[in-house]
C-alpha cells in the first residue's frame, strides 16, 4: 500500500504528539516526511527525534511550497489555520486542521470557499469526538427516531479545569492576540461540534460569557448559552475552566425518550408512547426500562482530547 506523505505544521503539544503516534506505528498508512515550526527549540527536537531525511522548515508556508508531502496537518496557533489551509489547497495538498477552524468567521468562510474550489482534495477538521462510541450510538438513536421529536438539550461540560499556572505557561494562552478566545475556542469546540451534529443548528443563540471571572486572563472562562431551534426545542450549554472536578453530562429529551450521556455511559429512558399523543399526557416506562447502551467511553475520551 502506498503511504500518504504527511507534513505537520506546528510541533508544539499537539503537533509533537501526532509525530509520536505516527512514529509508534499506529498509523501505518501515513509516512511523516516533513515538519515546520518557527521555534528553534522545537526544530532541534525534530532534528533529534524524527527519522533522518525528515524535512524541517522554519515556517508552514515554506513547507507547503516545498512539495515534500501529499497532505498537511495544521497544528498552529488559531489565527494561522485558515491562511495555511488556503495556501495548501492552492498547492494541491490535502488538509487536516486542528480545532478550531479559525478565529474570524470571514477567514473560515474563505478557507471553506478555497476548499470548495478543489473538490479533488480532502479537507478535514480535527473533531475526533465524532468517532467516540457513545456519541456515535447517540447519533444513531436520534437519527433512527427513537427519541421522537427533540424537545430539549442540556449539556453541562465543566470538567475542563485549568489552573492559573496552566495559563501562565505560555504568553499566547488565553489572550485575544494569541488565542482569540478562551474556553469556547480552545477547550469546547468538540462539544459545540457534537451539539450541532446530534441535534442540529439552533436558529437563535443568547450567550453570557464572563471574561477572566475565575482566572487572571483576558478571555472567557465561564459561559452559559441558551439555544432555540426551528421546531421550538430549546437548549442550554454551560462550560467553564474553573470547576474542579467538574461535570460532563449531556441530556437530550425527545417526545419518545430521554438520552443521558455521563460517566462513560449512555442511558436511554423510554416512554410507553409518544408524549404528543393522547392529549399530550406522557406515561413513563417502568423504572427498569432504562437501558445502558454503550460503555468504554472514559478511556477513549481522555485519549482523544489532547492537551489544549
Amino acid at each position: 500500500m502506498e503511504k500518504i506523505r504527511l507534513g505537520i505544521i506546528g510541533i508544539g503539544n499537539m503537533g509533537s504528539e501526532h509525530c509520536r503516534l505516527i512514529l509508534s506505528g499506529q498509523t501505518p498508512e501515513i509516512a511523516l516526511t516533513c515538519v515546520a515550526d518557527p521555534r528553534q527549540d522545537r526544530r532541534d527536537w525534530a532534528q533529534q527525534t524524527l527519522p533522518a531525511g525528515t524535512g524541517i522548515y522554519a515556517d508552514g508556508m515554506s513547507l507547503i511550497r516545498a512539495h515534500a508531502c501529499d497532505a498537511v496537518l495544521i497544528a498552529t496557533p488559531h489565527y494561522q489555520h485558515p491562511p495555511l489551509a488556503i495556501e495548501a489547497f492552492k498547492n494541491g495538498l490535502h488538509v487536516m486542521v486542528e480545532k478550531p477552524a479559525g478565529v474570524y468567521t470571514l477567514q473560515v468562510r474563505e478557507m471553506n470557499a478555497e476548499a470548495d474550489r478543489h473538490p479533488e482534495l480532502t479537507f478535514g477538521m480535527m473533531f475526533n469526538q465524532r468517532t467516540n462510541c457513545v456519541y456515535r450510538k447517540a447519533k444513531a438513536l436520534i437519527d433512527s427516531g427513537a427519541l421522537g421529536e427533540i424537545k430539549r438539550m442540556i449539556w453541562v461540560v465543566t470538567d475542563w479545569y485549568r489552573t492559573q499556572s496552566y495559563y501562565d505557561a505560555g504568553a499566547w494562552r488565553a489572550t485575544w492576540d494569541g488565542e482569540g478566545g478562551g474556553v469556547l475556542l480552545n477547550q469546547c469546540p468538540h462539544q459545540l461540534d457534537l451539539v450541532q451534529w446530534l441535534v442540529g443548528l439552533p436558529c437563535k443563540v443568547q450567550g453570557f460569557c464572563h471574561e477572566g471571572k475565575w482566572h487572571n486572563i483576558e478571555v472567557e472562562d465561564d459561559v452559559t448559552a441558551y439555544f432555540e431551534y426551528p421546531n421550538g426545542a430549546t437548549g442550554v450549554f454551560i462550560t467553564t475552566t474553573a470547576d474542579a472536578p467538574g461535570t460532563n453530562r449531556l441530556e437530550i429529551t425527545g417526545t419518545k425518550a430521554t438520552l443521558i450521556c455521563q460517566d462513560g455511559k449512555l442511558i436511554m429512558k423510554k416512554l410507553e408512547m409518544d408524549d404528543r399523543g393522547r392529549d399530550g399526557r406522557a406515561e413513563r416506562a417502568a423504572s427498569g426500562g432504562a437501558e445502558r447502551v454503550c460503555g468504554a467511553y472514559s478511556a477513549r475520551r481522555t485519549a482523544g482530547r489532547g492537551r489544549t
